[in-house]
């Protein structure tokens, strides 16, 4: 469970990262 709460998180700022980038 805290692996997978891990893994949404890192996509979670993955996400935020690329979205920064492209606009």
């Amino acid at each position: 469970m805290l692996l997978c709460l891990r893994l949404t998180t890192i996509r979670s700022l993955f996400v935020q990262l690329i979205v920064f980038t492209h606009s």
